[in-house]
């Protein structure tokens, strides 16, 4: 980014475009910007002034304020969109939910406390950004197409969801939509944030304007702490009003100076964002908790108890076990409740069992063993004795698996469902019960005995039909099954009751190559690279489509992308010396080829094709030479080559 000192531009002739503006926050800059989003109105664009700043409306400030005001405009003019988009605009829009609900929920969403024994998966927050991308361009198109200018206030204070969508936005649909975006940031932030715009693919122009410091305003205490005691009467208990004013509240009780309440919206806060699986911005509330849970513990052991189970449920969702086998460790060392302590050592055995980059099982078997002793000790009600009790034999389930025990695996999870049918009602633990049906599925999978694995991804479908990746993962094996029909089927249904994710559109790829179907085939490809452009398997599916289309220079382009994913595929490099070859080019052919055999040089067919490509150029002895090799790795192969009329 080279940056530059002028008046902010507006580029209406070239977009997408991707403007940073530097400047001190405050009401200069925001004039700044209302001025130049009046002259892109005055130039026929439609205009978006959004306040991105997490602390002013949480994970998902700047897009809920778009998707606020764009929502009755869609309810109007495409009611279609907010059926087919509702899990996304549900998400983001809590207000939404008192009028209307998700269409395809699963347990997972419906689940809570001891219930929800299944998180969302990392990249779930990522599927809703995707879907909301697609939706709002496909709004676009039907009301007019104008162009878009929108102006992001504190860009670089807004969470990393909100930044991935509008990057995702401009980089997916920005020339669809003839984008403009413009982020504002303070002076020095865009080389903070430049591996973040790096991953678009509107390269940006960095702008700086120089502006007088502001001091932001704020209220006296006894003012904010007025206003903060009735924000909370407001609120309630109601989780909708709890997630539309809690980013206020917090700020009300920063300059009220009352750190009891501060803590303990935060720690409201950080479940909330922790429940919806945003855990990479939830650590923004769980981070300042962490720093204080001495204090916590100390004054008020319910929100610590509360902190350290969410801390530890984010660090292992986002893929920080070190951090969670810390905190565990510190918990381990001075609690003495067995209440408590069976909690912390399944942590620590699901740590060493699944989590940590080496794994140690027996020491997992180990806590799992402690945590059951405690759980004995514990004297819990029935129904959450035996939930727990079938939920720790769950993990040793896994323990077995690893240790390549996979009946007896097989045999404890089967023992739980039937525990679980024994003594709780039909509505209770109704996700667990899915999930040990689940994990039945993945073993026998793994041991070789499909036919079974599908009827425990069936059983577990039937206990939660809505979940799109037991319908993607039962697809994959029916695939494997050669079952293609009904893995295009499950794949279809996988794609329909979730927002958009790469996995299960590059699966219908394959499935439909598979079926001989190879324009749908590209198409499905296709949209997987939209999402994910980086996804070697997609690159590579494509390109082997493109080649059966022929398509040849797309074909080619594609397994380029490949190699510049992966260089050492020697089959991609194979692949694309075919395609060379038969379009007249021998010397990139033999380049290949060599690439190839640097990274293969015991697969025979690639000596083959080396030869016939020498004999080609009239290297001919060289040709003799890689003929023989050939010879050499398939002394079975007996057919004589025509080396000067050939063919690869």
């Amino acid at each position: 980014m080279n940056p530059s000192v002028g008046p902010l531009p507006f580029e209406a002739s070239h977009p997408p475009t991707l403007l940073v503006l530097e400047a001190k926050t405050g009401q200069g800059r925001r004039e700044h910007v209302d001025t130049w989003l009046r002259q892109a109105r005055r130039r026929g664009a439609r205009t978006w002034h959004l306040s991105c700043d997490f602390d002013e409306d949480g994970p998902w400030a700047g897009l809920r304020q778009l998707l606020g005001e764009l929502l009755p405009e869609l309810r109007r003019g495409a009611p279609e969109l907010v059926s087919r988009h509702d899990y996304e605009l549900l998400t983001v829009l809590p207000a939404l939910r008192r009028e209307m609900e998700v269409r395809h929920a699963f347990l997972t969403d419906s689940s809570m406390g001891d219930e929800r024994v299944r998180n969302y998966p990392m990249d779930r927050a990522f599927h809703v950004i995707h879907g909301l991308v697609e939706m709002l361009a496909d709004w676009n198109e039907r009301s007019g197409a104008a162009p878009w200018v929108i102006a992001c206030e504190a860009f670089d204070r807004a969470s990393t969801l909100v930044q991935r969508f509008f990057l995702e936005l401009i980089r997916r649909r920005g020339q669809r939509l003839q984008l403009t975006l413009l982020l504002t940031v303070e002076p020095g932030a865009s080389q903070a944030l430049a591996d973040v715009l790096a991953t678009g693919a509107t390269p940006p122009q960095v702008v700086h304007l120089p502006l007088p410091d502001e001091q932001p305003s704020r209220l006296p205490p006894e003012e904010a702490h007025r206003r903060a005691e009735a924000l909370s009467r407001q609120m309630g208990d109601d989780l909708i009003e709890q997630e539309l004013h809690l980013p206020e509240l917090i700020r009300l009780w920063e300059q009220a100076e009352q750190t009891d309440s501060l803590r303990r919206c935060r720690a409201i806060a950080f479940g909330l964002a922790n429940h919806y699986g945003l855990y990479t911005d939830a650590l923004r509330y769980g981070q300042k908790l962490l720093d204080e849970l001495d204090v916590l513990e100390r004054e008020d052991p319910e929100t610590f108890w509360m902190a350290v189970g969410n801390l530890l449920n984010c660090y292992l969702a986002s893929g920080k076990p070190t951090q969670a086998l810390e905190l565990a460790s510190r918990m381990e060392a001075h609690l003495h409740d067995p209440a408590k302590l069976f909690r912390i050592h399944y942590v620590l055995a699901m740590l060493y069992g699944r989590f940590l980059p080496k794994a140690d099982l027996d020491r997992a078997e180990a806590y799992l063993e402690q945590a059951l002793t405690e759980l004995e000790a514990a004297h819990l009600p029935a129904v959450q004795y035996h939930f727990h009790h079938v939920f720790n034999r769950n993990g040793l389930a896994l323990i077995r698996h690893r240790q390549g025990q996979a009946w007896e695996a097989i045999a404890l999870c089967q023992q739980g469902a039937a525990r679980l049918e024994a003594h709780l009602a039909p509505h209770q633990h109704r996700l667990h019960r899915s999930v040990l049906q689940y994990n039945v599925a993945q073993v026998y999978a793994a041991i070789g005995e499909p036919e079974q694995a599908v009827a425990q991804y069936t059983a577990a479908i039937e206990m939660d039909p809505h979940y799109s990746e037991y319908h993607n993962e039962r697809g994959r094996l029916l695939m494997r099954m050669g079952r293609l029909e009904e893995a295009l089927a499950d794949f279809r249904l996988a794609e329909e009751l979730s927002p958009p994710y790469p996995e299960v559109r590059i699966n219908l790829g394959q499935s439909l190559r598979l079926l001989g179907r190879m324009a749908e085939a590209f198409e499905a490809y296709s949209k997987a690279l939209d999402l994910n452009p980086g996804w070697l398997l997609a690159r590579i599916g494509r390109a082997q489509t493109a080649e059966e289309l022929g398509r040849t220079d797309e074909a080619v382009a594609d397994y380029t992308a490949a190699l510049e994913l992966e260089p050492a595929q020697p089959l991609v490099l194979a692949n694309r010396a075919t395609l060379h070859y038969e379009a007249g080019r021998p010397e990139a052919a033999l380049t290949d080829l060599n690439a190839a055999l640097a990274l293969a040089p015991e697969v025979a067919d690639l000596h083959l094709s080396r030869a016939r490509v020498l004999s080609l150029l009239g290297h001919t002895a060289a040709a003799a030479e890689a003929l023989r090799t050939y010879r050499r790795l398939s002394p079975e192969e007996e057919e004589e080559m025509e080396l000067e009329a050939g063919a690869m």
